[in-house]
């Protein structure tokens, strides 16, 4: 929620989107279809993804090879364990990097050539910024605007067979959670020495500062300036 405490623009839209996800909307609360779907939600769904993204809630994965691998002109032996920093990877995809990261297209394996980066694109904005609008595609002829499940990389549930099995309930929880709070309150800024993104890691990632202003939307902060 910290993020969305230094976003009041953003907190204002998706507000604005969840009170009208059709004409019958207002006023009652969202219905599983509507929350579990990017279609409906667009927006909804681009600031959650965004709030996994920067949160880094696992800072990797870990694997053990079962027979000899090659990764980038290097072979690594079976039975090596091996940590994929999965954050900090994604962090650094971005178009800063993009000739330091294609230096390795060269030596990178048959397949991984041939598959690319699953239809993804490096970030072109700063990947410490929050900008729920990098998820947000808009349609040039219509203005429509969907929801870009591969606007970049993100994988804060993993990736391949063994993503996390638990991520389509921790998604519901997690969109409930802001849903609920959003719809209800507006949360203000809180003082500075209260705000740092200071973070400590134990199974998972977690804020070392978790405070909140929660104010009504009828509040002179949560207006526009």
């Amino acid at each position: 929620m910290k993020f969305l405490t230094e976003a009041p623009e953003v907190q204002r839209a998706l507000r604005k989107e969840l009170l009208n996800v059709d004409d019958e909307s207002e006023g009652r609360p969202l219905t599983f279809d509507e929350m579990m779907s990017p279609e409906k939600t667009p927006y909804f769904e681009a600031v959650v993804a965004e709030i996994l993204r920067l949160s880094i809630v696992a800072g990797g994965s870990t694997r053990q090879t079962t027979q000899p691998v090659e990764f980038l002109g290097h072979t690594i032996p079976a039975g090596t364990n091996l940590v994929y920093l999965s954050g900090l990877a994604c962090f650094n995809a971005n178009i800063e990097n993009e000739e330091r990261l294609r230096s390795f297209d060269t030596k990178r394996m048959e397949t991984a050539q041939k598959n690319g980066a699953g239809g993804r694109e490096l970030w072109k904005t700063p990947t410490d910024k929050f900008e729920p609008e990098r998820w947000i595609k808009v349609d040039s002829a219509t203005g429509e605007r969907t929801f870009d499940p591969k606007a970049g990389f993100s994988f804060p549930f993993g990736f391949g067979m063994r993503a996390c099995p638990g991520k389509q309930l921790a998604m519901l929880e997690l969109k409930i959670y802001i849903a609920t709070l959003n719809l209800a309150f507006f949360l203000d800024r809180t003082p500075e020495k209260l705000s740092t993104h200071r973070a400590g890691m134990k199974l998972s990632r977690f804020p070392l500062q978790a405070y909140v202003s929660p104010k009504p939307w009828t509040s002179g902060s949560a207006m526009p300036s």
